[in-house]
């Protein structure tokens, strides 16, 4: 039969009141709701996997479910372990989750893998055999941990005194000196260039510190000799050279104190097995800034409320400071994102210098407006901080002692013109600027946290 005879066969078959109704195409079934709701206990199946960890059996762990994603099928669930759970964790499986910057007490599993938890005290499963894979020198982070003597289940250690004394024994035993770098250095506002350095040799430990890290000896391009820390270096020349010293930058950029900043959730307090919170430092950082915040506050709300030209000058301050560091910042940030290959370092780096700016334009408008006080004040401070440092007592940076001078001279001026206003303004600033530098520290270590978290449905 030719086509186009079939062809008009079946529109006769179509047209025939004989033939059979063409068959109904079947509808999807609609979307089946959520098994389980927020608050629902929950148990993982025997015999599930940690998604990220094949080697871990995750079996009889129970918890919370804290978030329900409804938009995949199936649905995925937020389970927040409970204290049973998380005080039966192998070590293994908590030391990766500090490795990969993954969250400890809590993981998005789909329906498939939970069942409702009716309280019966089950066995949690345990790894029979823990696959921990070779360290390998291609990778950055496996080579410094070569150094520290881990295993690829281990997360690197922060940049504290006993781990720059390793790494200082590390690179003293394989660098030759000397070698040649190059590093970036500021010519003048907004302006930076790249220089050629010597490093001639380490300095020892005990002049190094966790702030700039590890010390060197260098010859640099317009001066005699100078010390810079070696993170701020770039080996050249010989790969093995170039290759430890980007190795430790990279290592002491980031992890310079992190520990001590952002609460990760497998630190746990003594004494509270399976417990997840911050750690002492954590609280220590937030009582300093709440305590400069609120001095802050006081010297600011104190002069403002008796001087009527303070809120023009605040304002002026403020958007002339913070317009400055930001372009300052957009600077500095190209140049770390050029040489971290970090394409959003700019917009990062405007924002932290605009926000810096801010802070320090209205504390410089409020001074601004009552120099009677700042002048002589900030004038005492640089010379009682000169005065403690020549009798070989711990001073603060002239900076800061002039600061701190100028705006104990403010208030005192603000008390002087009108007392009980000035209290007032006193009191407001206090509480207002504690408030606002503990909220803004724990909002930004809570958004750090979760940022770092890489753990999703």
């Amino acid at each position: 039969m030719s086509k186009k005879n079939r062809k008009k066969r079946q529109q006769q078959n179509q047209d025939s009141p004989l033939s059979p109704p063409p068959a109904a195409v079947p509808t999807p079934p609609p979307p089946r709701g959520p098994a389980f709701s927020v608050d629902a206990k929950v148990r993982v199946k025997a015999g599930v996997k940690d998604p990220d960890n094949p080697d871990i059996p995750i079996g009889g762990w129970c918890g919370t479910v804290a978030e329900v994603e409804t938009s995949s099928q199936p649905c995925g669930y937020l389970v927040r372990w409970d204290q049973r759970t998380l005080g039966q964790m192998h070590p293994v499986f908590v030391k990766r989750c500090q490795r990969d910057d993954l969250e400890v007490d809590r993981m998005w599993l789909d329906e498939s893998d939970l069942e409702a938890d009716r309280g019966e005290m089950l066995p949690i499963e345990q790894p029979t055999a823990i696959l921990t894979p070779p360290l390998d020198p291609r990778n950055q982070d496996d080579r410094v941990r070569t150094v520290f003597g881990l295993t690829a289940d281990d997360p690197l250690p922060a940049a504290n005194e006993e781990a720059l004394g390793r790494y200082h024994a590390f690179l003293s035993s394989r660098l030759t000196f000397p070698f040649e770098a190059t590093i970036v250095e500021e010519t003048g506002p907004l302006e930076f260039r790249e220089g050629r350095v010597t490093v001639r040799e380490l300095l020892p430990l005990d002049e190094c510190d966790t702030d700039e890290g590890l010390l060197c000896d260098v010859r640099l391009p317009d001066s005699d000799d100078g010390v810079v820390p070696l993170s701020d270096l770039e080996g050249l020349g010989k790969a093995e050279v170039c290759r430890l010293v980007g190795d430790y930058a990279y290592w002491f950029t980031n992890y310079a104190g992190e520990s001590d900043v952002i609460p990760f959730p497998a630190n746990r307090p003594e004494g509270v097995p399976g417990e997840v919170g911050a750690p002492p430092s954590f609280w220590r950082l937030l009582n300093r800034c709440a305590l400069a915040g609120a001095a802050y506050g006081a010297t600011v709300g104190a002069i403002a409320s008796v001087q009527d030209g303070a809120r023009l000058w605040i304002s002026i301050g403020a958007g002339g400071i913070g317009l400055l560091l930001g372009l300052v910042g957009w600077r500095y940030g190209a140049i770390v994102g050029a040489s971290q290959r970090m394409p959003n370092a700019p917009l990062v780096g405007a924002l932290l210098g605009v926000l810096v700016g801010g802070v320090f334009g209205v504390l410089f408008g409020a001074l601004v407006v009552a120099p009677i006080g700042s002048i002589p004040g900030s004038i005492a401070g640089v010379l009682l901080a000169s005065g403690v440092a020549s009798m070989g007592g711990r001073a603060p940076s002239k900076l800061l002692a002039g600061l701190g001078g100028a705006a104990i001279g403010g208030v005192m001026f603000a008390f002087y013109t009108d007392r009980q206003q000035a209290a007032l303004g006193l009191v407001i600033g206090t509480v207002a600027g504690a408030a606002s530098a503990a909220f803004l520290v724990a909002a930004a270590v809570v958004i750090l946290g979760v940022l770092m978290s890489r753990r999703g449905p």
